[in-house]
């Protein structure tokens, strides 16, 4: 049986976010500009789009002081802890055009329960770029999993 989660992106593949970003063709930057008319007249507002740059795809509009992070920052902070065999990448995607983006990693420590039912621990990192309006002097955050430990008994 396969669990419902392993339809969702494909395999993390790569030693590294590079990598991993490189193989899933998630490598994308991103930037903000004017919003323009179709006839190609700027629109003098308090908004702006979020863009890919490789194709040019709206990924939202947002407030002037909104500043998108691109998508090696969001999961940069997973190097460190690949680095130190406390995580390992397990799978990558988006959602869209890369309005959101989402990975999962696998934690060492499974459990086992009554000799035979194995249970693997993930960490899910779901990020968005935003696909709504953004008018306060801070970004939204996007939403993180931390692990806890849990005491043994």
């Amino acid at each position: 049986m396969i669990a419902s989660y392993m339809l969702m992106g494909q395999e993390a593949k790569g030693e590294n976010t590079d990598e991993v970003l490189r193989n899933a063709g998630l490598d994308f930057t991103v930037s903000r500009e004017p919003l323009y008319t179709a006839a190609g007249r700027e629109v003098r507002s308090k908004f702006q789009r979020i863009k890919r740059d490789d194709n040019d795809a709206t990924l939202g509009v947002v407030g002037r002081t909104y500043h998108p992070m691109q998508n090696r920052d969001l999961l940069g902070i997973a190097d460190r802890l690949v680095n130190k065999e406390q995580i390992s990448w397990d799978r990558i995607g988006m959602v869209g055009m890369g309005e959101k983006l989402y990975a999962s990693f696998t934690l060492p420590d499974s459990y086992r329960i009554d000799h035979w039912d194995d249970l693997d621990q993930y960490i899910y990192s779901p990020t968005r770029m935003t696909v709504r309006v953004v008018s306060s002097a801070s970004p939204p955050t996007s939403a993180s999993v931390a692990p806890t430990n849990s005491p043994s008994t």
